[in-house]
């Protein structure tokens, strides 16, 4: 995805930072942006700086959240463990993905074939998910376009199935497969009696699913091949008026009412789902979403 979408990530990312507590026991800091403060009794405890930066000029509520989101992807994952590595096969993010080009049709998917365990991308960062499933290691990897951060759950009665969350410049994406190659990093997946073959995002996306099982969920796909299904979705959402104050307080500029409605009034979206299928069977899912996941 270019660079002028990370604005459609942003969103959720800025909702997760609103959220943050400015000051945590250390023993959150794994998960938690911040700088270890020394206190008076001998007790450590990190301090948030969920703060903005943004250009001089600012012409749209893409760029600014673009920045918002640079930002917050800087502070939230200053403590991931970082491989030098791309052996992570089911990353969309990789610099050679195995992903098929589509053009996008402009027809929003449910919003409930982005929430699997409880947990709805776009809506929050790691701290959602380890409160659902557990802490687990941050790993990043690549950067720039490329940079990806994860954490990883295995199966416990079945260790050949994952689940992997990742954020990456722009995007918030979970990936639940089975089997596969090995890659760098396995051993950093946390067993988790959350995770199984029977796991299913709330619309009922699932391993084992069939083609027309799917096809009945998603409807038809934009782009198929023998083993693949790809839907590609760009849209405008309206924002809600919280996010509209929001991207109106944030704004360096002060602008007229009239103004701020024609920059904040809708902010774009992306959402991305890739299937892959081995013996007509899903055995791989993909769910990306760029912008809130609402």
């Amino acid at each position: 995805m270019n660079s002028a979408a990370a604005g459609r990530y942003a969103l959720g990312r800025l909702r997760a930072a609103q959220d943050l507590p400015t000051r945590l026991p250390s023993e959150h800091a794994p998960h938690t942006p911040g700088v270890s403060v020394p206190e008076a009794n001998g007790s450590i405890t990190t301090v948030i700086r969920p703060s903005l930066i943004f250009a001089p000029k600012i012409t749209s509520v893409k760029r600014l959240v673009v920045f918002s989101c640079a930002l917050v992807l800087l502070s939230v994952h200053a403590c991931a463990q970082r491989l030098e590595d791309s052996s992570d096969w089911w990353s969309i993010n990789r610099e050679d993905p195995r992903t098929p080009n589509v053009k996008p049709s402009h027809h929003e998917l449910q919003s409930s074939n982005f929430s699997l365990a409880g947990v709805t991308i776009g809506q929050g960062g790691f701290e959602a998910i380890t409160a659902r499933l557990g802490r687990a290691p941050e790993i990043e990897r690549g950067d720039a376009s490329t940079g990806r951060y994860q954490v990883c759950y295995a199966s416990a009665a079945n260790s050949r199935v994952h689940v992997v969350f990742e954020f990456g410049e722009d995007e918030s994406i979970f990936y639940i497969f089975a089997g596969g190659a090995p890659w760098t990093g396995i051993k950093y997946c946390v067993p988790s009696k959350s995770v199984s073959d029977r796991l299913s995002t709330a619309s009922g996306l699932r391993l084992g699913l069939t083609r027309s099982e799917v096809e009945a969920i998603l409807g038809p796909p934009d782009t198929a091949t023998s083993d693949e299904f790809v839907y590609s979705r760009e849209f405008n959402r309206k924002s809600t008026p919280t996010e509209f104050e929001t991207f109106r307080k944030d704004y360096p500029q002060r602008l007229s009412d009239e103004e701020a409605h024609r920059e904040f009034d809708f902010y774009p979206v992306e959402q991305y789902i890739l299937v892959r299928f081995k013996d007509s069977k899903l055995i791989y899912l993909s769910v990306s979403v760029s912008g809130s996941g609402d």
